[in-house]
């Protein structure tokens, strides 16, 4: 049987990918997609222009590039990476000219997400032996831990209004939904229910709903929106095939997610208020983890 820690990894990187990451964008920022894609026989990040056809490697490492996230101002792309041996977090500018390292340690960290001000990031890290939120301060390299438990977190959003962190969460033999405080404190849980799973929370970027993934009501994962305020969840795609990782557009109105209904990982984009799809991506290869 598979661990907690073991299942919330699979979750959270690239084969299966039943997880969702709304992008944190600024009003009105323009960016190209960015995905996790083997179309060059590694596993590496691509920014694509769906409209105009084209895209590019960012990233052409030997090890695997996942997890891609933009900054509020569109000016990077924080990810995790195995190129140096441990799953560690990295960012490069959007354009691809200048990559730094932000961890360096033994053990593994995970699913990065920016601050709304673009001075931290947040991910999961496993160095006490299972997944805890962690946010790491840029300019002075300092890690705070938000949870602190004997069980899996994982997969945090920061809210853009820079005062919760919403996450996933084991609690009673399945995965839920948590908020926490940015400094740690008011743990508080948004769902929890032994009949369903939901993971992979992220915040929209008005900060008033959250969108994730549940198989609540047919066993098979599917996009919801939560509303904040009233924690009234709403079914965003009816498909048999997976549909994960919804991206939300810097203005709001579409989600670009991904989906298995045509025999392959592919991207596509609806809009926020409904299930109306466009296919965005139709390639021989795996576009996954869009941002």
């Amino acid at each position: 049987m598979l661990t907690t820690g073991v299942l919330l990894l699979a979750l959270m990187t690239a084969a299966v990918c039943l997880s969702v990451a709304l992008a944190h964008s600024g009003a009105g920022v323009a960016r190209p997609l960015a995905v996790l894609s083997d179309r060059d026989g590694g596993e590496d990040i691509f920014v694509a222009d769906p409209a105009r056809g084209i895209s590019h490697n960012m990233t052409r490492s030997p090890g695997w590039d996942g997890s891609p996230a933009y900054s509020a101002d569109g000016e990077w792309i924080v990810f995790s990476s195995l190129r140096d041996g441990d799953l560690d977090l990295y960012r490069m500018t959007a354009t691809g000219g200048r990559l730094e390292r932000l961890t360096a340690n033994a053990h593994r960290d995970q699913s990065p997400a920016w601050s709304p001000d673009g001075s931290a990031v947040v991910y999961a890290a496993d160095d006490d032996g299972d997944w805890e939120i962690t946010t790491l301060t840029l300019a002075t390299g300092e890690r705070t831990r938000l949870t602190d438990n004997d069980t899996d977190d994982g997969s945090p959003s920061w809210s853009p209004d820079g005062r919760d962190v919403v996450y996933v969460t084991y609690r009673r033999g399945n995965w839920g939904l948590s908020l926490v405080g940015a400094d740690g404190r008011n743990p508080r849980e948004l769902t929890s229910d032994p009949r369903f799973r939901d993971i992979e929370p992220a915040w929209s970027p008005d900060g008033t709903r959250i969108a994730f993934v549940s198989d609540r009501r047919e066993r098979n994962f599917e996009i919801w929106v939560m509303d904040v305020a009233t924690r009234d969840a709403r079914r965003m795609t009816f498909n048999p095939a997976l549909d994960t990782r919804p991206a939300g557009s810097a203005d709001g109105r579409w989600i670009t997610y991904e989906s298995w209904r045509d025999g392959r990982v592919e991207q596509y984009r609806m809009r926020d208020d409904g299930p109306q799809t466009d296919r965005q991506t139709d390639t021989a290869s795996r576009d996954a983890d869009p941002a």
